[in-house]
């Protein structure tokens, strides 16, 4: 007997859905929702990226479910079908902080400082309190975990022309902020900025390629995320960081 199951929509303007998995585990599902085509194809690239940088991502894959079993679901009938979906594994219990301050007490600051230079190479324009998630750990710790990725370049509905015109400024996050203050030694931003500026080329071009043939991006889209992505780990990443440093990082510190 399958063991897919349907629970709910979640929130958000993604139509990401919890379903059980027919191998019983629990995932939250995104698919293709018109107006916001690079959907899945930012939190595919931005997950793996985020897995070499070794941030605390919950397990992603591409995943086929059936069309008969979007067919079922009426809240999902905006979503266009594509036999390839992306599914991330479910964190329970844990809770965002939209409405609490930091813990003190965190299980994994280390993470902090790749998180922010992730962000500001793949231009994340959407890392706010609600994709910041706490689960409790052992004594009082917290640990962190970042999710949603799906706007990721800018946009999740971005193009070649979108591409090219990415800004170099600093990102509006008021959770990098409150995030910057738990990063108790500059060296950390300059230790991920060196990681980042090692991905080969050729990974990155991997990565573009592992796209499904079903997802909404054209062989034009491909060749021009590989040459951002490369363009702004090499001449604007650092730039970038810098002025992170000085405007964000140096003053929350002044604040403690």
């Amino acid at each position: 007997m399958s063991q897919l199951r349907f629970h709910r929509q979640l929130e958000g303007k993604s139509l990401a859905h919890l379903i059980t998995g027919e191998d019983g585990q629990m995932y939250v599902v995104k698919a293709v929702t018109p107006g916001f085509d690079k959907t899945l194809l930012n939190e595919w690239i931005g997950y793996c990226f985020a897995r070499f940088l070794q941030l605390p991502v919950p397990r992603s894959s591409i995943i086929h479910l059936p069309q008969p079993f979007y067919e079922q679901q009426a809240s999902l009938d905006p979503l266009l079908y594509t036999p390839e979906q992306f599914a991330s594994s479910y964190i329970p219990n844990a809770v965002n902080v939209m409405h609490q301050p930091l813990p003190e007490k965190l299980f994994n600051p280390e993470v902090i400082a790749p998180l922010i230079v992730f962000d500001y190479w793949l231009c994340n324009v959407d890392r706010t309190k609600k994709n910041v998630l706490l689960t409790d750990e052992a004594n009082g710790f917290a640990r962190l975990w970042f999710i949603d990725q799906a706007e990721i370049l800018g946009s999740p509905n971005w193009n070649t022309n979108t591409l090219q015109r990415l800004p170099i400024r600093l990102l509006k996050s008021s959770i990098h902020m409150m995030l910057a203050k738990h990063v108790n030694n500059e060296r950390e931003f300059w230790d991920a900025l060196e990681i980042v500026h090692s991905i080969p080329s050729m990974l990155i071009e991997e990565v573009v390629h592992t796209l499904p043939a079903s997802w909404p991006v054209t062989d034009a889209e491909k060749k021009e995320l590989v040459n951002t992505l490369v363009k702004r780990k090499q001449k604007h990443l650092q730039t970038l960081m810098r002025l992170f440093y000085h405007e964000i990082y140096l003053p929350s510190r002044n604040q403690l």
